[in-house]
């Protein structure tokens, strides 16, 4: 896919673009940014984590080549919270309405959820700096 998407701002005759990606697209972001730097003014990453035990057999999970790296750094950064894991295993299927947005914008309601993510990109930053030595100037 991101091979695809490549040839989707060539064809365009982009010379940089922003790419955002949405949870499984936010895997695919990241991956797209370690690959083609160069073709990147920026990334928006939302909702883009690391799998919870009960999702260690999601394919998307799995064949990420990030996964086993990032795991290992959250473990070595301190980062994992196996009971705020358990819990997100159990609420994954409770939504909340984003208010004034209307229904089609929701989001899940789980304590993973509640986690700060600088604490996390902080962490991650420390223990796998070459994910973080993209420059989206």
């Amino acid at each position: 896919m991101v091979d695809d998407l490549e040839a989707v701002r060539r064809s365009l005759d982009l010379e940089r673009w922003v790419f955002w990606g949405m949870s499984g697209g936010g895997w695919l972001a990241q991956i797209y940014a370690h690959r083609h730097p160069d073709a990147l003014a920026g990334i928006i990453v939302e909702g883009a984590c690391p799998c919870f035990r009960e999702r260690l057999a999601d394919p998307v999970c799995v064949l990420s080549p990030f996964f086993p790296a990032w795991r290992g750094a959250l473990e070595t950064a301190g980062l994992l919270d196996p009971e705020s894991h358990r819990e997100a295993g159990l609420d994954d299927t409770e939504w909340i309405e984003i208010p004034n947005v209307g229904s089609v914008f929701r989001r899940r309601n789980g304590p993973a959820l509640l986690i700060s993510p600088m604490p996390v990109s902080d962490g991650m930053r420390r223990v796998m700096p070459e994910l973080w030595k993209f420059d989206s100037r």
